[in-house]
Order: structure tokens, then C-alpha cells, then sequence
């Protein structure tokens, strides 16, 4: 993972920032409409993300009843969707007509990767990235929305947002609940109360 402080990227420019790390050749080649539909396609993907970050934040933070505040998102772009319980994040695989310029991830959210961010530094717990790659010769573009650790010093609180899921899925919609909070004594960022929440996803 890479450290500390990352730039600020607007969601407006999603799609301009994908397709500038595309191959300049690509750019003077091809349909336009192939050009157009590509630029369409990766500012919706990333812009996904981006949302439903938002909305499982949200959820988060200010849902109090059991298995209740369900939030569905249309999944824009088709391509294959997953929890990774190992790392706590949602990654999403869409084709890509061509390789990115750079292989180093691309952050479109602010803030820093650290495991425990500090709130105040950072106001959510969680990223977004973005990355090219190759999957049995095809171009591939990745999208991981990672949630880590946010410790509030002035409240003495660690807060992690658990994302509960299982299996992967090229469906059309993420359905979102809440389950729950619990909290640990001392279980957070040092020895504070862990408050962590957790948010089922479901891929229909």
C-alpha cells in the first residue's frame, strides 16, 4: 500500500483523467463513438465508486435499526463485483479497450492510505482507486474501495466501517443494509473503544 498524502481529483474529471492515462495512440485511432463510449463508460465506473462510498458511509453513520436503511445502486457499467472480506473492500473489474500509461494506482479520493487514519486529517474511512491491468491478455480496469481505520483523539474512539459480504457478481444492482455496532473496549487505535459498524452487501 502506498503512504501518506494523496491529491484531491473532482469527480467531474473522472473520465478525462482515465482517458488521458490511455495510450495516446488510442486517442488518434479508432470510431469516435468507441472514443466517446469509453470516456462515458470509466467516468460512470468511477463515479460509481465514489457514490457508493458515499451511501455506505451514510448508512454508517446514521442508521440505528438492525437490518434496516436498505440503499440500492445501479451498477452502471457490466464487469464483475466483489467483497474481499481479507482487506475490507469492494473491487469492481470492468473491460478496458486499452492499458493505462501508468500501472501505479490512481487515487480519486483525498486524504492518505494510511491502516488508521486520524479524523480531522481525513473525514472518511474510506478510498478510492483506480488501476490498469492485464487479465489473460485482456485490459482490465480495477476499482477498490478500501475502508480502514479512522481514530477520533478528541472522542477517544477508533471507527471502522466492516463491509459483510460473499462470492462475486456481475448482477446489475448492490443492495446495502445495516447490521449493526458493536464496540470493544480498548480493541481500538491505542487502546481506545473500537466502535466498528457493519454494512451488508448483497450483488443482484
Amino acid at each position: 500500500m502506498i503512504k501518506g498524502q494523496v491529491s484531491v481529483i473532482s469527480v467531474v474529471i473522472i473520465a478525462f483523467l482515465v482517458v488521458s492515462l490511455i495510450g495516446a495512440s488510442y486517442m488518434f485511432a479508432g470510431p469516435m463513438v468507441e472514443k466517446q463510449s469509453t470516456i462515458s463508460q470509466h467516468g460512470s465506473a468511477g463515479k460509481f465508486m465514489l457514490d457508493l462510498d458515499k451511501t455506505i458511509v451514510d448508512i454508517a453513520r446514521t442508521c440505528t435499526t438492525k437490518d434496516g436503511c436498505e440503499e440500492r445502486i445501479r451498477i452502471p457499467v457490466p464487469g464483475s463485483l466483489m467483497v474481499d472480506d481479507d482487506s475490507n473492500s469492494m473491487i469492481y473489474l470492468i473491460d478496458s479497450s486499452q492499458p493505462l500509461l501508468t500501472d501505479a494506482p490512481v487515487y480519486l479520493t483525498p486524504g492518505n492510505t494510511d491502516d488508521v487514519a486520524n479524523y480531522g486529517e481525513v473525514q472518511n474511512p474510506g478510498y478510492v482507486t483506480m488501476e490498469g491491468l492485464q487479465i489473460n491478455g485482456q485490459n482490465k480496469l480495477r476499482y477498490v474501495l478500501h475502508y480502514r481505520s479512522l481514530y477520533n483523539a478528541e472522542q477517544g474512539k477508533t471507527f471502522n466501517i466492516t463491509l459483510v459480504g460473499s462470492g462475486e457478481g456481475a448482477g446489475t444492482t448492490v443492495v446495502l443494509n445495516y447490521i449493526g455496532t458493536e464496540t470493544s473496549i480498548g480493541g481500538g487505535h491505542l487502546l481506545s473503544d473500537l466502535v466498528n459498524s457493519k454494512v451488508n452487501v448483497k450483488i443482484l
